[in-house]
């Protein structure tokens, strides 16, 4: 996307004023980095953009803290909608029109399932003001850990991929299960109808807003009717799950899913950095407290899930999804925006999953 003159001038002049304004804290060589950086234009979102020019020996990590302290300056300022960078080969030229496809519906993205099996028939996720709870007929128990989340993956992309309510789970549940790596019989299937079971029983209910002001609740069976024999899986989704699903999904690469599948916390990171990296326009934070209510508060005391999570979070950026820029500290995660061609792939991708037609989706 081509700029002109006077917004590439624009957007320069704020660039190089907020990095002029850090020459007391950096190094003579840090400054000649961030001057050599090249502004092509200003996005609609009010970012600018830059188009890095030259290598630099500093490790990646070392580069992005330098580029947030620019992005903050300006952001603090109020000079313009912070900073993002388009790289030389962005990831967006670097996939492939046809890659294979997974989705998810953004509000199950943002709040996980159980990571492990619970005894409870109840289960509550927070994200800020909003609360997503579980709630499952006890004899039956509620979906959790990988299989679950693959589950709701190929549900998800199955619906979006047909455009119908009805279903049977034939051809592509096989070649899901074989992309995924996973098997087709054995006690290991068992425990993937089990689960299958447990997701289409499990009633969805989200709740927004604080006890005394402006609240909304809605509830939700991601199937109406679920049939079973020897030979044949149907599924009929609900109604809520249907739109639902029109309204927005978040797209997941198939191949990162199947080298994440091993981790339900890595499964539930991906999916939501990826979400993240759509929605975010200005520079975040989120105290590892919040991070917890939201992915694992049963995964032991607080320090155990920063380190757990650190390390996941470590795996699945080693794959270079779509993802925010990240920094973890030992107060939790700071997240800031990041290449503009990832957004626009993402876009891409929830407009061809929500539209009418039918999706030539490859699963």
């Amino acid at each position: 996307m081509p700029y002109d003159k006077r917004t590439v001038e624009t957007g320069r002049s704020i660039y190089e004023t907020a990095v002029s304004s850090l020459q007391l804290t950096l190094s003579e060589e840090d400054m000649n980095y961030l001057y050599a950086q090249q502004v092509i234009g200003i996005d609609p979102k009010s970012r600018i953009i830059l188009e890095s020019k030259r290598a630099s020996a500093k490790p990646k990590n070392e580069r992005i803290d330098l580029f947030e302290k620019v992005n903050r300056q300006i952001i603090k300022r109020r000079w313009a909608g912070g900073i993002v960078i388009k790289a030389v080969r962005s990831s967006c030229e670097s996939r492939p029109p046809y890659k294979r496809l997974l989705f998810l519906p953004r509000q199950m993205v943002t709040m996980t399932l159980p990571h492990r099996k619970i005894k409870k028939n109840a289960y509550v996720r927070h994200d800020g003001d909003l609360r997503l709870s579980f709630h499952v007929d006890e004899e039956i128990g509620l979906p959790y850990g990988t299989y679950a989340r693959l589950i709701l993956m190929y549900l998800t992309t199955e619906r979006v991929r047909s455009k119908d309510r009805r279903f049977e789970l034939k051809s592509t549940w096989r070649a899901f299960l074989q992309n995924m790596e996973l098997p087709w019989g054995g006690n290991s299937y068992r425990q993937i109808k089990e689960q299958l079971f447990r997701l289409c029983s499990t009633t969805f209910s989200t709740h927004i807003g604080k006890k005394g002001e402006d609240e909304k609740h809605d509830s939700l069976l991601i199937t109406d009717r679920w049939f079973h024999s020897s030979n044949l899986i149907e599924i009929t989704f609900s109604d809520s799950f249907f739109n639902l699903t029109q309204q927005s999904v978040i797209p997941l690469e198939a191949d990162k899913v199947r080298q994440l599948k091993r981790s339900p916390l890595a499964l539930d990171i991906y999916a939501w950095l990826t979400y993240r990296a759509h929605r975010i326009d200005r520079e975040h934070f989120i105290s590892w407290g919040g991070l917890r209510k939201q992915f694992g508060s049963s995964l032991g005391r607080e320090r155990d899930f920063r380190s757990r999570f650190k390390t996941t979070m470590n795996h699945v950026l080693s794959l270079n999804p779509v993802a925010p820029y990240v920094a973890m500290n030992r107060k939790g995660l700071r997240l800031a925006p990041n290449n503009p061609a990832d957004m626009e792939w993402i876009e891409r991708q929830i407009a061809k999953a929500t539209s009418l037609t039918r999706a030539p989706l490859i699963i």
